[in-house]
């Protein structure tokens, strides 16, 4: 089981320091970090494709948040249901613990959104998706 990282900003001004931050705070070793500095309209991205073509069944991805996958709401679903459905790739061991801390009530969901950077109704799909991949 190998752990991935992925950082994309849509245009060369923005900066990914605090994506590449989050990556090595987790450990992350810098082979398995894809970086990309290109539009979310689709998935036609160098970096992502590759990494995409690398997972294999039981890796774990970590991304800093959904939206970089793409800006198109449908579009990031589908594709997050094939990685997790389909690739049998794993979310973020961070997710997976506070997720469990949650749930046996030692956290609250406001402190779990928190702990995963996740707005309301990201966080809660999240937790969708991945109980039913349990």
């Amino acid at each position: 089981m190998r752990s991935f990282f992925y950082a994309r900003v849509s245009s060369k001004d923005q900066s990914l320091e605090r994506q590449i931050t989050a990556a090595k705070e987790i450990g992350i070793q810098d082979e398995y970090i894809f970086i990309e500095k290109a539009s979310g309209k689709d998935f036609k991205r160098p970096e992502y494709q590759l990494m995409k073509r690398i997972l294999r069944e039981d890796d774990i991805l970590y991304i800093k948040s959904l939206d970089r996958l793409g800006r198109n709401k449908q579009m990031i679903l589908d594709e997050w249901h094939e990685l997790v459905k389909i690739k049998k790739i794993l979310p973020g061991e961070n997710f997976k613990v506070v997720h469990d801390d949650w749930r046996k009530g030692k956290i609250t969901a406001v402190r779990a959104m928190e702990l995963v950077n996740m707005k309301n109704n990201t966080f809660y799909r999240r937790v969708k998706e991945y109980e039913s991949s349990l």
